[in-house]
């Protein structure tokens, strides 16, 4: 099984991403004039899928992982696409969403291929929804937690990235899957004093203090395609 689709996380943990996935779709939204189709590259546990639904949106996929796509279908997903990216075998999209995918591209020139790729796909007044890992606040995690990490990048890259591909960055920030920025400098005390403790009383360190320790804040962005401007890297 797929680590993207495992059932082993924590209740806890579970909701609040589930409930960040859906803030951030339902925020990303508001910028599209009429919406009628979803597309998420990379669904994990597909939390986006029962809210494309209740919107009243048609939902597609696409993702290289069968497990991943066999929940997405599982999910009741509208049209499940198991592929690699790029190329991007749709068009007429209302919302792209990508949320902690663009940094495992293999290289750079494919990251930034896929940019491209989705500004073709979607539709004039379309709208992507983009979150990444900021590596300024990884603390050396981002390749230790996650072996398939390739590319890193702060907010102010990804910002540069999307004008680069011909988009306008219409709101951008950082979020910690739920938890403010300055939530997030709390969490980070807490969970050092406990992995501490941990080590000094001869205990292993639990994975979930570990994920607090290790992942900081992360970049996203909500872009809008340029006016009459088709995707293209400069």
């Amino acid at each position: 099984m797929s680590i993207y689709t495992s059932p082993k996380v924590t209740r806890l943990g579970g909701r609040l991403h589930r409930w960040h996935m859906r803030r951030f779709a339902a925020r990303a939204m508001k910028w599209c004039k009429s919406a009628r189709c979803i597309c998420e590259i990379g669904p994990g546990r597909g939390h986006l899928i029962s809210w494309a639904h209740e919107k009243h949106l048609k939902y597609i996929c696409i993702d290289n992982d069968f497990d991943v796509c066999d929940h997405a279908k599982a999910c009741d997903a509208d049209r499940v696409i198991h592929s690699s990216v790029p190329p991007i075998s749709v068009s007429d999209i209302d919302l792209f969403v990508m949320m902690h995918v663009y940094e495992h591209m293999p290289d750079v020139d494919t990251a930034r291929e896929v940019l491209v790729a989705i500004h073709s796909a979607l539709n004039r007044d379309g709208v992507l929804l983009i979150e990444v890992p900021d590596i300024r606040y990884q603390h050396g995690w981002f390749w230790m937690l996650d072996v398939t990490h390739r590319y890193p990048l702060t907010i102010f890259s990804l910002r540069r990235e999307l004008a680069k591909a011909g988009y306008d960055v219409v709101e951008s920030g950082l979020s910690s899957s739920g938890l403010s920025h300055f939530w997030y400098v709390p969490c980070l005390f807490i969970a050092q004093l406990a992995r501490i403790g941990c080590l000094l009383l001869g205990g292993a360190v639990p994975g979930i203090l570990q994920k607090m320790a290790g992942k900081g804040p992360c970049a996203w962005a909500i872009a809008k395609k340029k006016s009459n401007e088709k995707g293209q890297m400069t």
